[in-house]
């Protein structure tokens, strides 16, 4: 695989620690995850049902303020080929998203909740990732192949995938639903 360059901020706690330690034994590029004493780590715990296929997301979001767009960040986005960001840090990711386009770096964003300036951050969107919940919030619709359109028009993407669970995804092709 590619070289990966991992930017954040962790507090100097528990989950921190594993955190950092799962990703340096992965191989992961971690000069650039600064640790704050004062901070709490956040982190995602991801419950699936192994009958049905169901997952439930917890997100704790840790420390505010915790991460921060920095020299050391626009450093790395310089020398990426894609920049991936999941949106829970909204101006952060902002922030990154347009360093990225200044710099004719691809943008991946993996949208699963609706914030204040995600709107803002899709358009810096070369590809968008979006759980079933973001679609029908951004678009006010449960109808996928609607709300899939809506992005479409509105942002136009190169490729934009919804995930469905054990249902798998759907993309639009064609103007048509692609499962």
């Amino acid at each position: 695989g590619k070289k990966t360059i991992f930017s954040s901020c962790f507090g100097a706690d528990n989950i921190g620690e594993e955190i950092m330690k799962r990703l340096k034994k992965e191989g992961i590029d971690c000069s650039n995850v600064t640790i704050k004493g004062d901070g709490k780590t956040p982190y995602s715990f991801v419950q699936v049902n192994k009958n049905t296929g169901e997952r439930a997301i917890a997100f704790f979001q840790g420390s505010k303020n915790l991460a921060s767009f920095n020299s050391g960040t626009e450093d790395s986005i310089r020398k990426s080929s894609i920049l991936l960001i999941d949106g829970l840090l909204p101006e952060e990711n902002l922030k990154a998203a347009r360093c990225a386009r200044e710099n004719n770096i691809k943008v991946m964003i993996d949208a699963n909740m609706l914030f204040e300036n995600t709107k803002e951050i899709l358009n810096y969107a070369n590809y968008i990732i979006t759980s079933k919940t973001f679609l029908s919030e951004y678009s006010g619709s449960d109808n996928i192949e609607y709300s899939l359109k809506k992005i479409q028009e509105e942002i136009n993407p190169e490729i934009l995938v919804t995930t469905l669970g054990k249902d798998g995804s759907v993309s639009l092709k064609d103007g048509g639903l692609l499962r």
